[in-house]
């Protein structure tokens, strides 16, 4: 299980210590005014591509623009929940997240689920006519941008250094469909590299932005260049596919530069929103991360209790399983190497699961989230009381675990003697 948002000392130290070469000073930099700038931008930062707002259609601008405005009036952005350093901290930005049913996005220990856009062949049922109509405005950008994004990667792998990797997944894929080479023979369909291509832009999600600079407070200065403050600290993007493309559009009232540069976001003076499109990782964490958003989903949609009423059938069946699992442990009359065994399998998994619930526990009773309007609030689900008859298990699984440890030093002990 992957987790996101930790703490990186190592990225820490290495920022302590650039602060602490300039000092007062600060770095220079470069703006499009400079003449240096398309230089530079060529030569460092050949992956960024820019392009002007005329060159949109301007009906995606304008149906875009009011289903962004829209969303904001339905109160559908919400400040996100987050952990930084393992402290709770409401992000200054509201945001929220559009797309694929079912697809997600993770960042900083905290998990956003779509606004499912239309879809075919999936039924979703919107709050009002206009949040549907919103959807399928950023549905319809997506694929704009999305054949932007492929177009410009083939130009640049008619010419890029990364024509030899692109080719190599390409060809890997191939084998894989295909079965093993043999001889040095490749197979005889030819090599697609626009399928590769494919794949690293189809974007399945959006995380949208709302910011106005006017309401955000203690905002942070850059540290860096002096630019101002900042919207958005320097960070990477989480929870993308390796080597995707993230594209951008921006609305006033950045490709695979994410693996090597990171971003920030200054705040600007005026109002606007962003639409960042991206190719999301499907990761696990679901149940107590929908929870823990409140009813916040339901403003717009009320799509997701369907799959989360399926997890939660899952998961009660993963408690049931657990509770027959220990039961047999402490009934079956198996050797003491059997019940090491499967004690040393199952304890890590106990303890796991009661650290993650602790944590949750913790996270949905803090100050900050009860300060949060009532529709968002997080909610710690699954919870349930001591003695509950419905629940095969305690929530606590201290006691277990305790009696657990017992049991496999009594077992490794009749295994030494």
């Amino acid at each position: 299980m992957k987790r996101f948002g930790k703490y990186d000392k190592a990225k820490e130290c290495k920022k302590q210590k650039l602060l602490k070469e300039i000092e007062d000073r600060k770095l220079p930099y470069l703006t499009p005014k400079d003449v240096q700038f398309e230089q530079l931008s060529k030569a460092k930062y050949s992956k960024l591509y820019l392009r002007q707002a005329s060159c949109v259609p301007q009906e995606i601008h304008l149906k875009v623009q009011q289903g962004l405005t829209m969303l904001q009036d339905c109160k559908c952005f919400a400040q996100d929940l987050v952990q930084i350093k393992g402290k709770d901290v409401l992000t200054p930005v509201y945001r929220l997240l559009v797309g694929d049913p079912g697809s997600t996005y993770c960042y900083l220990n905290t998990r956003l689920f779509t606004i499912p856009w239309p879809s075919r062949g999936v039924e979703v049922k919107y709050s009002s006519d206009e949040i549907g109509k919103a959807c399928k405005a950023i549905k319809d950008l997506n694929e704009y941008l999305r054949v932007e994004a492929m177009k410009i990667l083939l130009d640049h792998c008619s010419a890029d250094e990364e024509m030899g990797f692109v080719a190599a997944a390409a060809t890997s894929a191939l084998i894989k469909d295909s079965g093993s080479m043999k001889d040095g023979t490749y197979p005889k369909e030819e090599i697609s590299i626009s399928a590769v291509l494919k794949d690293r832009t189809s974007f399945n999600v959006t995380l949208l932005n709302y910011m106005d600079p006017s309401k955000m407070k203690y905002l942070k200065e850059e540290p860096y260049f002096g630019m101002g403050k900042m919207a958005v600290s320097w960070h990477h993007d989480e929870n993308l596919v390796e080597r995707s493309t993230v594209a951008v559009y921006n609305y006033s009232c950045d490709d695979d530069l994410n693996m090597t540069h990171q971003h920030c976001v200054l705040s600007g003076m005026q109002p606007r929103f962003s639409s960042t499109h991206r190719v999301a990782e499907v990761e696990f964490e679901w149940l107590r991360q929908f929870w823990f958003q409140g009813k916040r989903s339901a403003k717009a949609s009320d799509w997701w209790f369907g799959p989360m009423a399926v997890l939660e059938n899952s998961w009660r069946k993963m408690e049931q399983m657990t509770k027959l699992l220990l039961c047999e442990i402490n009934e079956a009359e198996w050797s003491s190497e059997r019940k090491h065994q499967v004690v040393s399998c199952l304890l890590p998994f106990l303890e796991e699961r009661q650290e993650l619930r602790k944590s949750w526990m913790t996270r949905c009773q803090s100050r900050l989230a009860n300060s949060l309007p009532v529709d968002e609030q997080p909610e710690c689900r699954p919870h349930w009381c001591r003695g509950d008859p419905d629940m095969p298990l305690p929530f606590d699984l201290e006691e277990i675990i305790s009696l657990l440890r017992n049991q496999l030093v009594s077992a490794d002990g009749d295994i030494r003697s």
